[in-house]
């Protein structure tokens, strides 16, 4: 770990892994960084409130949701950000620099699209998976403002509404699982 101590060529060094690989752990190191042109503090030093990590994709293409086709045409990029679950106690950022595609199929309604990562992200979400998760299991117990209540205790600042969702997901799951069974004949008979 490259500390308050480290020297510079340490922290010239960490600063070219994390653009090599495409992931930097800002407060990793600490002084001012040749290469990223920053101030950069220590988690040693107390002033450290929490993580964020910065990180983009690096596969060459992306499949369309609508058709399937692979795409490597890219339209445009921006930046998302998605929380995380807490890491020793500290809310965890992560920001990713995210793709738009053109999708080059003519009869696919789709123009263009945003790359999805695998077990990370899904379309318009705003947490992880493994915080999303934690957060239907406090509304399992406690959906509402109780909810919410407990998530902010616990680290993880949310409205009543977004414990809701999960609720809300799994009732409508509950109820086309039901109405199928009615529906095909399965009545015993």
């Amino acid at each position: 770990m490259y500390g308050p101590t480290g020297s510079v060529a340490d922290l010239v060094t960490r600063c070219l892994v994390d653009r090599l690989y495409g992931c930097a752990v800002q407060g990793a190191c600490s002084g001012f960084c040749r290469i990223c042109r920053k101030w950069k503090s220590s988690p040693y030093s107390g002033a450290w409130t929490g993580g964020a990590l910065r990180t983009r994709s690096r596969t060459p293409s992306a499949r369309c949701p609508r058709c399937g086709r692979s795409s490597t045409s890219v339209h445009d990029r921006y930046e998302r950000r998605l929380a995380d679950a807490r890491l020793g106690g500290l809310p965890v950022v992560i920001t990713l620099l995210i793709r738009r595609f053109k999708c080059l199929a003519a009869d696919c309604p789709a123009v263009t699209f945003a790359e999805q990562i695998p077990g990370l992200t899904r379309p318009h979400a705003r947490y992880t998976p493994v915080l999303y998760g934690q957060l239907a299991r406090v509304a399992e117990v406690l959906a509402g403002r109780p909810g919410s209540r407990l998530a902010r205790k616990l680290g993880m600042a949310v409205a009543k509404d977004t414990l809701l969702r999960p609720l809300r997901a799994a009732l409508v799951d509950l109820v086309a699982t039901e109405v199928f069974g009615l529906s095909s004949g399965s009545d015993g008979s």
